[in-house]
């Protein structure tokens, strides 16, 4: 999913819409540092995002969702952040160094943020920089959504090591980037719903090396929605697998990561991640 946009109630009933999707409007073969720029605006309610530079600056504090894509340019492989206040958040891999072609890479941070706050651009990774080159078109992008003021309840949280033999059980998300609400539990990868509502959850899980590996959400114990990262005898590594799922809940509803089938996950930085908000 490239794009959502929220559209929430405040305090007074009125709508209050934060938004935008913007892309590139070039392929380049050489980009290897600094600032990925999208000056392609496809939709910015509110005003937020600057085409110029490539920054969302918040109109107003809140509860943020934001999502990136990248397309790797041919068969080279590309690290890109998102960052916030010159912070890296969470990462994206498009992976190709095994000889494939254009793979995607993408990830998702919900972020608390204050007024003014300069909300994630996307930087390539320092690691990278003198390695990758990239390849994007108008479904690269950013996307950012902002939750209600009266019911702030979002959470993302990435694994801080790789596993190459994991291949049972509960997903375990130890480090904890945002948790407006308390309702993620960082010892057990739990999330329990602080109230009722309809809440959005998304994955991305990092295969490691050459390995496949399925993962799926789980509502109480019920897979909801599986994602898998798919690695080939030697020609397809370190794939992403996202996917995401809208869950109405309970107040007292568990969700949680688990393992389906395959086996490992991958970490360079934030790139195997679990997130929910309220909507």
């Amino acid at each position: 999913m490239d794009y959502f946009l929220l559209e929430l109630k405040s305090k007074t009933g009125q709508s209050t819409r934060i938004g935008f999707t913007a892309g590139v409007t070039l392929t380049s073969s050489t980009w290897n540092s600094g600032k990925l720029v999208f000056p392609k605006v496809i939709t910015n309610v509110g005003n937020g995002y600057n085409p110029s530079d490539g920054v969302l600056t918040a109109p107003r504090a809140g509860v943020y969702v934001f999502f990136v894509k990248a397309q790797s340019f041919n068969t080279k492989t590309i690290y890109v952040d998102m960052v916030l206040n010159g912070t890296s958040k969470v990462m994206a891999i498009s992976e190709t160094s095994s000889g494939y072609h254009y793979d995607a890479g993408q990830n998702l941070a919900v972020l608390s943020i204050q007024t003014k706050d300069r909300r994630p651009s996307t930087t390539i990774s320092s690691l990278q920089a003198s390695l990758d080159q990239y390849e994007s078109n108008l479904g690269s992008n950013q996307t950012v959504s902002k939750l209600d003021n009266l019911t702030k309840i979002g959470f993302t949280a990435s694994v801080t090591s790789s596993s190459w033999s994991w291949n049972s059980g509960t997903l375990v998300f130890p480090n904890v980037i945002t948790n407006v609400g308390k309702g993620y539990n960082a010892s057990d990868g739990v999330f329990t719903a602080p109230m009722a509502g309809v809440y959005v959850f998304f994955v991305n899980v990092q295969s490691y090396t050459f390995n496949t590996i399925h993962v799926d959400i789980v509502l109480n114990g019920m897979t909801k929605v599986r994602t898998m990262a798919y690695g080939y005898d030697g020609k397809e590594a370190y794939e992403a697998g996202p996917n995401l799922a809208v869950l109405s809940l309970r107040t007292g509803d568990r969700v949680w990561v688990k393992h389906h089938s395959g086996k490992g996950y991958y970490y360079v930085g934030p790139i195997t991640t679990f997130s929910g908000f309220m909507i």
